[in-house]
């Protein structure tokens, strides 16, 4: 009640000035010049958005594989964007391990690694229709191993921190198309076959963004 009662004499003291200063209002004399009012211009914020499928060509093991996955997010005022991100090997199986027992063959084990997390970032103002996009992704990750006709498998999780840079360039206001680089922080994996050095490295990525911006 005490609250209700402070909210309504706020609110009451609120109208009185505003009467108050209406009935101060006096009139403009007709033969008084007349004062030239100067508005200032406000520059007004402005919320985007984007949605980018994006390519990758990583280094995982020493060998060169292929991520797919998307990206998606707001965009803040043009200079700053926040989203998610995810990723996962487009052709995880291997054909490169050596026998580990006797009872299969390489053709016969599998893993897969996927990984994504939350990714900001800043970006360049327009030169030329062209864009500089600098972010970091940190999250993290699940690596699987299948051995043995996948009669019993490991799976691990993973810390990830990746860092970014994109050149974007724009042909309209909704459609972009980014090529850039990274490299991939691993930390946490403990599997019979990987560990963090196996995981960390450079990718290269090609993307189309659209959304508005």
């Amino acid at each position: 009640m005490r609250k209700v009662t402070i909210v309504v004499t706020a609110l009451s003291v609120l109208l009185i000035a505003l009467a108050g200063q209406a009935f101060a209002v006096k009139k403009t004399p007709k033969n008084s010049p007349k004062k030239t009012r100067v508005y200032r211009r406000q520059e007004s914020h402005s919320l985007g958005w984007y949605v980018t499928p994006t390519v990758k060509i990583a280094e995982i093991q020493g060998l060169t594989r292929g991520l797919a996955g998307i990206r998606g997010g707001l965009i803040l005022d043009r200079t700053l964007f926040i989203g998610i991100a995810g990723y996962g090997v487009t052709d995880p199986n291997n054909d490169f391990w050596d026998d580990w027992d006797d009872f299969h063959t390489p053709y016969e084990d599998h893993w897969d690694i996927g990984y994504g997390g939350l990714e900001v970032g800043l970006l360049s103002s327009y030169a030329s229709d062209a864009q500089l996009s600098l972010g970091v992704l940190i999250g993290g990750g699940q690596i699987e191993e299948h051995f043995d006709y996948d009669r019993w498998y490991s799976e691990d999780g993973f810390f990830v921190l990746e860092p970014s840079a994109d050149l974007l360039f724009h042909f309209s206001r909704h459609v972009a198309l980014g090529v850039g680089a990274g490299y991939r922080f691993i930390d946490g994996v403990e599997t019979p076959r990987f560990t963090d050095d196996d995981l960390d490295g450079p990718s290269f990525n090609i993307s189309l963004q659209i959304g508005s911006f």
